[in-house]
């Protein structure tokens, strides 16, 4: 088992040790237990903790490089954010994890298995990896607003299972881009399996589609069918999964390292990798679960999904086809196919209110304009919130209990604690969950905080703004005359 992603598992057990003792919970165990407490009983919590309290040498799983801490001691999250960088580093080091630089592939080759013999090696005792996948330098094309689709096209049974006769393999994934964009996927069950075999998928099983700015991340999982029925939790599984993906584009958006920084998407995806191997062992914990074999993490820079998108057909294979190994050890070998295609977004309407905050601190809608009023940058905040910051004024987005919205000093208060929402009509909701409102701009560019309904004045647009590395935050409806 990778020691340093498990340290959420670690932090759990801990908690559930606690727990069964009486003992005071910090904001971060709480939260854990908490997660646990909703696929087992909270009676089952505290047997977790106690058999981790009586387990011999259990301090061997703790991540190296973080001291381990003593049953009398709370973990909390100021400590989980301090050892974060120990973490990182130790994960990265880690031979399950790669790096592939498509600035390196020569125009118009194939892009064949990126993965050593090395790294696949380690894939197959962890169970699972990371990858980060960037491009060249960022051109005009790559830096335009840009939509991307990412296929499951084939897959082949490289080694089946342990177990005797045919394998019934199926896929499933969680992704979510810095553009507020999720997807979670499960595809049908392939029966009759054996070693050699291949197996097509149809251009409904889409992996993820929706804007990149910056960052992508998705988790890749195979699975092994046997004991069948268990969609409604791993639809739970996925969303969590998919949630997290968004969670780490937004870190790397949010990094202040410079667009398309292969550094900032390693980093995040060392912290993603950890999130999915807790949610991972969540899952573990349902009775009767089917097999998993493995997954992989992915991390990939928007110069890395337009270089992917970019490689060229071949006889019987279409354009933007990349392959990835995926070793399960002893559940089984799979090799899969995924096909990137990439069109630019359209542009937003030129007269669509763009958020604007002036220096005073008046928020109001009005015309695009390309000026300081309209730039703002997302920023991850302690509670798990998106704060919207103008930094020409030093001033954040603020959202009182009666909803007026207006531009004052960040002050880590509930005023100024956003969630951004995917919507079904495709758009952004910008949440305030403290106060049960949303943001919302009226037909005349009047900007408040309303109770959520799914109106059109809810609905608005992240927009990558290249020229000072900022976003723009526009209406999908409403504009000026």
């Amino acid at each position: 088992m990778n020691r340093n992603s498990n340290i959420l598992i670690e932090i759990a057990l801990h908690a559930a040790a606690r727990l069964s003792e009486g003992l005071p919970l910090s904001d971060l165990e709480q939260d854990l237990v908490d997660q646990m407490a909703r696929v087992v009983t909270v009676e089952e919590v505290a047997e977790y903790g106690k058999l981790y309290k009586d387990a011999p040498a259990v301090g061997e799983l703790f991540p190296a490089g973080v001291a381990r801490i003593e049953l009398e001691r709370s973990y909390s999250m100021a400590d989980y954010t301090a050892d974060q960088e120990t973490l990182v580093r130790d994960i990265l080091a880690q031979p399950n994890v790669n790096i592939i630089d498509l600035s390196s592939l020569p125009r118009g080759a194939q892009l064949n298995s990126p993965d050593s013999e090395e790294f696949v090696a380690a894939m197959g005792e962890y169970g699972s990896a990371l990858t980060v996948i960037t491009g060249p330098p960022p051109g005009a094309e790559t830096l335009a607003p840009s939509t991307f689709t990412l296929r499951a096209h084939k897959f082949m049974s490289v080694r089946g299972s342990n177990e005797i006769g045919a394998d019934e393999f199926y896929w499933a994934s969680g992704a979510g881009s810095d553009q507020v964009a999720r997807r979670e996927y499960r595809s049908r069950v392939f029966t009759d399996m054996y070693t050699g075999n291949t197996r097509s998928f149809s251009d409904s099983d889409i992996l993820f589609q929706g804007r990149v700015d910056r960052f992508f991340y998705m988790d890749v999982e195979a699975w092994e069918e046997d004991s069948g029925g268990i969609w409604s939790q791993i639809s739970k599984f996925l969303y969590k999964i998919s949630d997290k993906a968004m969670e780490a584009a937004e870190r790397g958006q949010a990094s202040g390292i410079p667009d398309d920084n292969a550094q900032a998407a390693a980093g995040a995806l060392a912290l993603f990798g950890v999130a999915t191997e807790f949610i991972g062992w969540l899952f573990s914990l349902f009775e009767n679960k089917d097999d998993f074999v493995a997954h992989r993490s992915y991390g990939i820079t928007r110069a890395g999904l337009v270089a992917l998108s970019q490689i060229p057909p071949g006889a019987g294979w279409p354009g933007g086809l990349s392959t990835y190994e995926f070793n399960g050890g002893s559940e089984g070998h799979l090799r899969l196919w995924i096909r990137t295609s990439y069109q630019p977004a359209p542009e937003p309407h030129p007269r669509s209110y763009a958020l604007s905050m002036n220096s005073a601190g008046v928020v109001t809608g009005r015309p695009y304009a390309g000026d300081a009023d309209q730039s703002f940058k997302r920023v991850s905040q302690a509670d798990g919130s998106t704060g919207i910051r103008n930094g020409y004024y030093n001033l954040a987005l603020s959202m009182n209990s009666a909803g007026v919205v207006t531009g004052r000093p960040y002050a880590g208060d509930a005023d100024q604690s956003f969630v951004l929402v995917p919507q079904a009509d495709g758009s952004v909701g910008i949440r305030n969950n403290y106060h049960n409102r949303a943001l919302s701009v009226s037909s005349t560019g009047v900007i408040s905080g309303l109770p959520y309904a799914g109106a059109q004045d809810q609905s608005f647009d992240i927009i990558p703004q290249d020229g000072d590395d900022s976003t723009g935050i526009r209406s999908v409806y409403y504009r000026a005359p």
